[in-house]
């Protein structure tokens, strides 16, 4: 057996939510991405670690708290509460829950940072003059305002002066540049990356690290200077690491740690799911701070599109929201979690509307894969056909679906490789209808057996590779075929579209 050690590693993020209200659609899109690489990555036998969590310190959440009347610890205690119930009903399996206002963890990784950076001399004292959207929790340059609004709030940023601190990001914006166009990080689509490689180009100014602390209970003072907050780039990228003890007694230092294993390792395949707004933080901004301080750069960076409805990018305003929990509600939580790997395009801006998830829940799962199992299940237990399961793995089938995830795991191309299994299904019904063991059973029953036996395997293999994103589903057809029982009810039952 392969010593923990030598085992490949696999460490896969999402983005830190702000939680300054309940998740959307969006949200819960990227953390199902995550879930199923995650997944998948223990399915090909990977020591695999799943991070995800919120970015709590900023004024925007302080704001937020003040709105409705809470303290903001009390506030952000009852969100998290609220997200973790959520990721419970999608079945999210996370190993870690990171939220940057624990003092115990992240603290200490943002501190151990910030002085790397001080000793390097790549963090230095100066005045910010310009605009600030609170909304954004970023600075703006004129060109980034649309009439001299924030496109993104519609609102007039602030124009503010103000004692920073900075970090050095044009120093090691050429170390960057070399770093994507070798691969050393890899991006996820070549478009993001080309992209990325403009940001740098036309980006290129320090940025600022700090902002005055105005008594905020959520922010992380800077080390020598109490009057100045750690502004979102030296705090809230640093979850990444600071999740896995970096700057903590059980970090750098430990050899089994989780930093050492999961991020400061060759053998560790680390992914960052994001999306395509937040691109120049993790391209540029994040690869700089981790060069400065001389940390491994991450391996990759799967860069998503957007949730559109009707065309046009979701928004309260235009009334195109939908509410995740409503769609669980319609179709079930593995409903959701299939229209995101099979109808969602990862690299590329998705719709997604009640019809469209509705149509592909009747179509693929209630007269689809139901429906097949339904039939296999009762062609098994009626014609009294016994498989044995255990050599499985050395068929040809298997094989070229353990090579299938192994090349997903590479090239994370989820919407091909779930299309590649329902291929897989499709050809079983074509079996079925094209050798008809229904009528063949009447005449040469042990001929009927053999391809029903047949059929069997290759359903039961391929539901195999399913249960990434079918986790609840697929051990219950399992236990159906083991058991040799009919399902009481429809694994899927059918969703009538509504009329408007």
């Amino acid at each position: 057996m392969q010593s923990q050690s030598d085992q490949e590693k696999f460490y896969i993020t999402t983005p830190i939510f702000y939680p300054n209200g309940e998740l959307h659609i969006g949200h819960t899109y990227t953390t199902s991405i995550c879930d199923f690489f995650a997944r998948m990555a223990r399915l090909a036998g990977k020591q695999t670690y799943f991070l995800t969590g919120a970015d709590e310190n900023s004024l925007k959440i302080q704001n937020k708290a003040d709105e409705v009347g809470q303290d903001v610890i009390e506030y952000l205690d009852l969100q998290a509460k609220n997200v973790i119930l959520l990721f419970e009903k999608l079945d999210i399996s996370y190993d870690q829950y990171i939220r940057t206002t624990n003092k115990e963890r992240h603290h200490t990784g943002v501190i151990a940072l910030w002085n790397n950076l001080v000793e390097k001399g790549d963090i230095y004292e100066g005045f910010y003059e310009g605009f600030y959207c609170v909304g954004c929790e970023s600075f703006k340059t004129e060109k980034d305002l649309v009439d001299g609004l924030c496109p993104d709030h519609g609102t007039k940023p602030d124009f503010i002066k103000e004692k920073n601190y900075f970090f050095k990001l044009t120093k090691y914006a050429e170390k960057v540049k070399e770093s994507l166009l070798n691969n050393t990080i890899k991006i996820f689509p070549e478009s993001r990356k080309n992209e990325a490689l403009k940001i740098i180009e036309n980006d290129l100014f320090d940025i600022s690290f700090s902002r005055p602390n105005k008594g905020q209970a959520n922010v992380i003072p800077v080390p020598g200077d109490q009057t100045q907050g750690i502004y979102v780039w030296g705090d809230a990228l640093v979850n990444y690491i600071s999740a896995l003890g970096y700057g903590g007694s059980e970090g750098e230092k430990q050899s089994e740690s989780l930093y050492n294993m999961f991020w400061n390792n060759d053998l560790s395949q680390s992914v960052h799911v994001i999306g395509k707004d937040i691109l120049k933080f993790h391209a540029f901004i994040w690869p700089a701070m981790l060069l400065a301080a001389d940390i491994p750069l991450p391996k990759n960076i799967i860069v998503h599109g957007l949730m559109q409805s009707g065309g046009r990018k979701m928004s309260k305003t235009i009334g195109n929201v939908i509410s995740p929990v409503d769609m669980i509600n319609k179709i079930g939580v593995e409903g959701l979690r299939f229209y995101f790997a099979n109808n969602i395009p990862i690299f590329d801006d998705g719709e997604i509307t009640e019809d469209l998830i509705v149509s592909n829940y009747n179509g693929y799962l209630s007269n689809g894969l139901g429906n097949l199992t339904n039939r296999l299940i009762k062609m098994m237990i009626s014609y009294d056909v016994s498989v044995n399961f255990d050599s499985i793995e050395n068929t040809d089938l298997y094989k070229r679906l353990d090579e299938n995830l192994n090349k997903t795991l590479i090239d994370f191309d989820i919407n091909s490789y779930t299309n590649y299994l329902w291929k897989e299904l499709s050809a079983i019904d074509a079996d079925i209808q094209t050798k008809e063991p229904f009528k063949l059973f009447k005449i040469n029953p042990d001929e009927a057996r053999k391809i029903v036996e047949n059929l069997l395997l290759r359903f039961y293999t391929i539901i195999l590779f399913i249960e990434p994103i079918l986790p609840k589903t697929v051990p219950t057809i399992i236990k159906h075929i083991q058991d040799r029982e009919m399902p009481e009810k429809p694994l899927f039952p059918k969703v009538e579209m509504e009329i408007n």
